[in-house]
């Protein structure tokens, strides 16, 4: 995503940004004004925000952000969720800022891990990611399948990378039980938990670090 650092600087009127609902220690790092509605959109450490001087349109974390595209001949920015909701799309021609990298650089920030799976048919494509909250740094996972994957299918194979643990003398509901969603249990539990044991070993409260994943199947 590449950003025209030139054009015109969009204020940011204080009654929009009291409408952001910054948290503490939330910091506003990038903001645009949509030239079809008129709304703000903000780039925050933890929140993709969009507000207008009357309300709080929009308040998603990063975490919950699927995948973004910028047209450059447009000056479009639209994004997807993993929840499937509808779509967001916003034009900011002719300003100045950086909205698409800060965004490219805040979803790629909760990405820990992503592994594919192995799903039947010629439209069986999804995988499982682990992704971080930026607020709290909590782990979650997700399922994130294909427009046309039927959700009740299960992955052709085994996972293609060895297990963190031996898998074979695991239940499955030992495999399971990390789970934060139950539709992530109708997928690989064998690899779903291996992803889980390296968020567990990667996450900052337990292992005092933190690292980061560039996803290709996100932004």
């Amino acid at each position: 995503m590449k950003w025209r650092r030139k054009g015109k600087v969009v204020d940011l009127p204080e009654q929009v940004r009291a409408n952001l609902g910054l948290e503490r220690k939330e910091r506003l790092l990038a903001h645009g004004q949509d030239d079809n509605t008129g709304a703000y959109v903000a780039i925050t450490t933890t929140h993709l925000v969009v507000a207008t001087p009357d309300a709080q349109l929009l308040r998603r974390s990063w975490h919950e952000v699927d995948a973004g595209a910028w047209s450059p001949d447009t000056w479009t920015l639209s994004v997807t969720w993993v929840d499937g909701s509808r779509p967001g799309q916003w034009t900011f021609r002719d300003q100045a800022g950086m909205i698409a990298e800060t965004f490219h650089e805040r979803v790629q920030a909760s990405v820990v891990r992503s592994e594919p799976l192995g799903l039947k048919g010629p439209n069986g494509n999804g995988r499982v990611v682990v992704r971080r909250d930026l607020a709290t740094g909590e782990l979650l996972l997700q399922t994130v399948l294909g427009r046309r994957v039927d959700p009740r299918i299960r992955p052709s194979g085994p996972p293609s990378s060895g297990s963190a643990r031996d898998c074979a003398t695991t239940s499955d509901s030992d495999r399971t039980s990390h789970l934060r969603s139950s539709a992530l249990s109708r997928f690989a539990p064998c690899m779903i938990a291996e992803i889980v044991l390296i968020a567990e070993d990667m996450n900052p409260v337990r292992g005092g670090h933190r690292d980061s994943v560039n996803s290709g199947s996100l932004c």
